[in-house]
């Protein structure tokens, strides 16, 4: 898989075109998301269970071991379920738009969201000379600018996969969130409505 990142990174929609004809299989999707989920979990941890715990001056025998393994664990977790949930919604509007691509292949195409997790996660070791609060900022502003390419990269690949323009993939995963926002507004207001 990792001879795979270098073209994946500088050429999105030539590398979906080598995976689709090399038919490579859901698994690859997988191993991409959990590869930078991991990555991702690592910092997140770092940041949480030694500089967090430091700060507050809890010292606990095993609190940062544990707790890092299981922030790493969740935050994979949450990783998987969201690339299938989404990716599963990202293909039912593909197809609401005319694409003509399987779950499967949809499901790798939107794998790519995940790259540049994987890409900015090597930069963790900045994480280690850095305060408590700089690396609190420095993990959101690195989240938001990995949100934010992933989707360009995401825009491009389910294009590729649907033989869509890239409006018609906006316009796909543009509703998915609009679903997924509604949907969370939903369950919230009707949550706080029975409290």
């Amino acid at each position: 898989m990792l001879d795979y990142i270098g073209i994946m990174v500088v050429s999105p929609r030539k590398s979906i075109q080598i995976l689709v004809a090399e038919k490579r299989t859901i698994l690859l999707g997988l191993a991409i998301v959990i590869l930078a989920s991991l990555v991702g979990g690592l910092n997140l941890a770092y940041i949480v269970s030694i500089k967090g715990l430091g700060f507050v001056g809890l010292k606990l025998p095993f609190s940062t071991s544990l707790s890092s393994v299981g922030i790493m664990a969740g935050y994979t977790m949450l990783n998987i379920i969201l690339w299938l949930v989404l990716g599963i919604l990202i293909y039912a509007f593909d197809k609401l738009l005319g694409g003509k691509a399987s779950l499967e292949t949809v499901l790798l195409a939107y794998s790519y969201q995940w790259l540049p997790v994987f890409i900015i996660g090597l930069l963790s070791p900045i994480f280690y000379y850095l305060d408590i609060l700089t690396s609190i900022v420095a993990y959101v502003f690195l989240s938001v600018i990995t949100f934010v390419w992933g989707y360009v990269y995401t825009l491009i690949t389910n294009a590729e996969v649907n033989k869509f323009t890239l409006g018609q993939s906006f316009a796909s995963i543009l509703i998915t969130f609009i679903v997924i926002i509604s949907s969370v507004a939903l369950s919230v207001s009707i949550a706080g409505g029975s409290l």
